[in-house]
């Protein structure tokens, strides 16, 4: 069983904690909201809890819950009040992550937005770059606090050899700029050489705030650059604005790379990843299984039930592919009703053995599709072997399927070996 997310709202007004609740109920699948009204209650909540991954603390409660808060190192958001003075006071003393005030007329959009930062912040690695004990330890609490998973070197020598290693697929380095073996500037260099900007972020953080420095280092490729002392929420602030140029760039190659209805990977991104498969395959001289699979009769199921039955038949398939497919395998929609599998480091017999139980998977199933049940069947070709580039396996594969089609339909035709 998945369990929840824990949410703690620290807000003595009934009012703003209901139509908080309610806002973030609304919106996230998996949470689970803790609500108190007074200082008591939420220092036996957080001293009896240690799974709440994030808070949010009204003005008004602040002063005693914050310093609990920032104990247990929860992440924490503070619902300020308009015209308060102390409010940057009081985020810089306890580490606040965000403050947003309840009275403006999109908080609620702006506290659900930082809220999303921090339980995404699970899947986020940080590696940061030091050769000071103490920065290093600071920086390193500050992130943990917020959730990150969190890395640490203490030259750029040493980073780099751990980015080179790939043991952790790093989101954001952030590194000083003088350090011994290897400095900031050159490990940027070294590591705009491997990963593009679109890739990997890179934020500086140095006691300089010379103009020409901050330059060398954004020629070099970094992404950000802080000037230390910094508070947390500074440091917030950027890490976030990085990670949604990182998420912007992903979505732009998945809407590049993906079929729009299924989610499948596309023809063009199936040659592009496909190629070098093949490239690898022949490298360690390990064959290759490249199958075409096509839903039969498929304009039959447009034509009874209509476009949005084809539609969902479309993705079921591919809900069943993904779901018995290895990780490492491809699979992409390259037409209408077709599709290809791409296996690797897979004999002949173990091809034979997937492909019929994928088969078997349509051939004896029904599909609750909208208001209606289908049933409908797959047929298979299949090319074995190693070629000379991707297009003549594929040429090969839909001569198998092509026999299949002719052979009655809803079989798996591989050919002679």
């Amino acid at each position: 069983m998945e369990s929840k997310t824990q949410i703690l709202l620290v807000i003595s007004n009934l009012k703003l904690k209901k139509a908080l609740e309610s806002y973030i109920v609304s919106e996230f699948e998996s949470v689970e909201i803790i609500k108190v009204s007074s200082f008591i209650e939420a220092k036996e909540v957080i001293s009896f809890n240690p799974l709440i991954e994030l808070a949010i603390v009204d003005f008004g409660l602040a002063s005693g819950v914050l310093k609990m808060t920032q104990k247990a190192m929860i992440p924490t958001i503070l619902l300020s009040k308009e015209g308060t003075l102390n409010t940057k006071e009081i985020v810089k003393k306890y580490n606040i992550i965000d403050y947003v005030s309840s009275k403006s007329h999109n908080f609620l959009r702006h506290v659900l937005f930082s809220m999303k930062r921090i339980i995404k912040h699970h899947d986020v690695n940080i590696l940061v770059v030091d050769d000071s004990k103490l920065h290093l330890k600071t920086l390193t609490d500050i992130l943990k606090e917020q959730r990150f998973s969190v890395f640490s070197a203490r030259d750029g020598k040493e980073a780099f050899e751990m980015i080179l290693e790939k043991k952790v697929d790093f989101s954001i380095v952030m590194t000083d700029y003088h350090m011994p073996k290897m400095d900031g500037l050159e490990l940027t260099f070294e590591i705009r050489k491997l990963y593009g900007k679109d890739e990997l972020s890179i934020i500086v953080l140095s006691v300089s705030n010379d103009w020409e420095t901050i330059t060398d280092f954004i020629r070099m490729g970094a992404n950000d650059y802080i000037t230390k002392p910094y508070t947390q929420i500074e440091v917030t602030t950027r890490l976030n604005a990085n990670l949604e140029i990182l998420d912007l760039f992903k979505k732009s190659k998945e809407l590049a790379n993906k079929d729009f209805l299924t989610g499948a990977y596309n023809r063009r991104y199936f040659f592009e990843v496909g190629e070098n498969m093949l490239l690898k395959a022949k490298r360690a001289d390990k064959k290759l299984a490249l199958a075409m699979l096509d839903i039969d009769h498929f304009k039959k199921i447009n034509d009874t039930y209509g476009h949005d039955v084809g539609d969902f038949a479309l993705k079921k398939t591919v809900e069943i592919f993904k779901s018995n497919i290895r990780a490492f395998d491809l699979m992409a929609r390259v037409g209408g009703e077709e599709f290809c599998i791409l296996l690797e480091d897979i004999s002949l017999e173990d091809t034979k053995i997937f492909l019929e139980k994928i088969r078997s998977i349509f051939e004896k199933n029904v599909f609750k599709a909208l208001d209606c049940d289908i049933s409908f069947t797959i047929s298979i070709g299949v090319r074995y072997g190693l070629d000379e580039n991707l297009d003549i396996m594929l040429k090969k594969a839909d001569e198998q399927l092509y026999i299949s089609k002719e052979s009655g339909r809803n079989r798996v035709s591989m050919g002679e070996f």
